[in-house]
């Protein structure tokens, strides 16, 4: 399952789901672009919620986590963050989804 959040409320999203995996990005950051097909196509592959928030747009969202980089992938079990890490490579993903698994 693939989220796009459009509201500032991954808090809400994060407690309906059991797992969940997060990628911050941003409109104009270049490696989010790339990563974010791979993101979305990962996400009809594997079971956990796939949630991608626009870090500049959703700040509520945003300040769940320590964002040092974009893009930032960030696995919650439930709203506690198990796992994060920043990359734009497909690796990077799948290191830190194998938290959820």
């Amino acid at each position: 399952m693939y989220i796009e959040l459009q509201e500032d409320n991954l808090q809400a999203v994060l407690e309906q789901h059991e797992a969940t995996l997060v990628m911050f990005g941003a409109g104009w950051c270049g490696n989010c672009k790339l990563l974010k097909p791979k993101f979305k196509k990962l996400s009809t592959e594997n079971a956990p919620a796939f949630v991608y928030v626009d870090a500049d747009k959703l700040p509520n969202s945003r300040s769940l986590v320590s964002l040092e980089n974009l893009p930032t992938l960030v696995a919650f079990k439930g709203t506690k963050n198990v796992a994060q890490d920043m990359g734009n490579k497909i690796d990077v993903v799948q290191a830190v989804l194998a938290h959820l698994t």
